[in-house]
C-alpha cells in the first residue's frame, strides 16, 4: 500500500505517535516556547521522512546533502502549515508538500540556461511517469505513450524532452574520455577555417 506521493508506507510508518503533539501545538500560542519545543520535536523526528522524499530525487544530478536540505524546509512548512483540526493525517499533508518544494527547487535553480515555467514544469512530468512507465511495459515508452499517460499531445512531449537539454551544462574543461591521451570538449570545438575565404575568391574570379 502506498501513501500519497507514491511513499511506501513502510517509509512512512511509526509517526501515529507524534498526532497528539500537533494537536497540542495547535492549543499553545505561537510565541510560547512549549510551541517552539514541540515544532521541533516534530520536525526532528519526521526527519526520516523528509531524507527519503530527498533521496527519491538523488538521481537527477542535484547533490544528496542539497536535497535534503530542501526536502526538510518542506518538512517545516508543513508542520508550520497542518491543521489537525480538519481531520487529515500529517502524511497525507506532508508528503506533497515536501515533494513539492523538491520540485520547486528543481524547477527554479537547476537549469543550466533559461527556461520556461510550463517547459520546466513539462520536463519534471515527463521524467516522473517515464520510469513506472517503463516499468509496466518491460521497455522504454515511446513519446505516443507519454504523452497518453500524461494527456497532452506527443508535440508537447517532444517540446519536454528538448527541455531537457537545458537542465544540465557541461563544463568545456570536462575530459572526453579516460585515456592520457583524451581532449577536453573545448579542444574538441571546431574553428574557423581560413580556407572558406579562399572558396569564395576563387568563386568569384572565376567568371572572369
Amino acid at each position: 500500500m502506498r501513501s500519497p506521493g507514491g511513499t511506501r508506507s513502510r517509509h512512512t510508518s511509526g509517526y501515529e505517535h507524534l498526532a497528539p503533539l500537533f494537536l497540542e501545538m495547535a492549543e499553545v500560542e505561537g510565541d510560547d516556547t512549549k510551541h517552539a519545543k514541540l515544532r521541533d520535536r516534530l520536525v526532528t523526528e519526521h526527519l526520516p521522512l523528509a531524507q527519503h522524499i530527498a533521496q527519491r530525487f538523488s538521481q537527477r544530478g542535484e547533490m544528496r546533502e542539497d536535497l535534503t536540505q530542501v526536502a526538510i524546509l518542506g518538512l517545516i512548512n508543513a508542520v508550520d502549515r497542518f491543521d489537525p483540526h480538519r481531520g487529515v493525517d500529517f502524511l497525507a499533508f506532508a508528503v506533497p508538500t515536501i515533494m513539492g518544494e523538491v520540485r520547486r527547487h528543481f524547477r527554479d535553480s537547476c537549469w543550466a540556461v533559461r527556461v520556461p515555467r510550463r517547459l520546466k514544469e513539462l520536463h519534471l512530468a515527463i521524467t516522473a511517469v517515464t520510469t513506472p512507465l517503463a516499468q509496466e511495459l518491460g521497455r522504454a515508452a515511446t513519446p505516443s505513450e507519454i504523452a497518453a499517460r500524461l494527456e497532452i499531445s506527443k508535440e508537447e512531449v517532444y517540446e519536454g524532452l528538448a527541455a531537457g537539454a537545458s537542465y544540465q551544462s557541461v563544463s568545456l574543461n570536462q575530459m572526453l574520455g579516460t585515456e592520457v591521451d583524451s581532449v577536453s570538449v573545448v579542444d574538441s570545438l571546431g574553428e574557423e577555417d581560413p580556407g572558406l575565404e579562399d572558396v569564395n575568391d576563387h568563386e568569384s574570379l572565376l567568371p572572369l
